[in-house]
């Protein structure tokens, strides 16, 4: 059965959606999904939960009822976008000190490797944007400001990752380069051997 609903409860929800809320947690979804390529269920399970709160909302006939309904539905949109966003930034942070570990030994087989205070630093400035979007994550007025500490963290934990991991690719590369000759003279060498019994 259709509830009729009237213009005065239905703004709630209207507002919700057309205002900044739904937009940053698609937004932040859609970055993450793209820059990471990971597709999180907690977002998807955010997502139906805040939809659930706007249908019961639409459904209800007390305004304090909607009103509820719509802060609850709110609540889930920021935690589509702010959960999956600290996870991430969380997760490279993981992958650079997995990148690092090591790092003389590392440094000496790989010739080159990012001086220590720039991967000191680098982690250091990740991690102050991780704790200021986490400070500002809880409060919903926040939510632009906390996903731009966590997209700004991201940011610099790629990049960071990145700078780690390029010496591992470039060693491999040299090493290829130096051995592919040998290699080759080697296998023509055996080929002329066998080939002369």
């Amino acid at each position: 059965m259709a509830v009729e609903a009237s213009p005065e409860l239905a703004k709630p929800i209207i507002d919700l959606l057309r205002g900044p809320t739904y937009r940053l947690a698609r937004d932040a979804i859609i970055h993450f999904e793209a820059t990471e390529g990971i597709r999180a269920l907690s977002n998807i399970t955010e997502l139906r939960d805040a939809l659930d709160h706007l249908y019961f909302a639409a459904q209800a006939t007390d305004p304090t009822e909607v009103a509820t309904h719509v802060h609850d539905a709110a609540d889930h949109l920021r935690r589509a976008a702010v959960e999956p966003a600290e996870k991430m930034v969380a997760n490279r942070l993981y992958q650079i000190e997995r990148a690092a570990s090591k790092y003389e030994l590392k440094r000496l087989l790989y010739g080159t490797m990012p001086e220590k205070h720039t991967i000191v630093d680098g982690r250091r400035e990740i991690a102050e944007l991780l704790v200021k979007g986490r400070e500002l994550k809880g409060d919903i007025n926040q939510l632009g400001d906390a996903l731009k500490c966590f997209y700004d963290a991201h940011i610099k934990a790629m990049n960071l990752h990145k700078s780690l991991e390029l010496p591992l690719l470039r060693a491999v590369l040299r090493v290829t380069i130096y051995l592919l000759p040998i290699l080759i003279t080697v296998g023509v060498a055996l080929g002329f051997f066998l080939a002369s019994r």
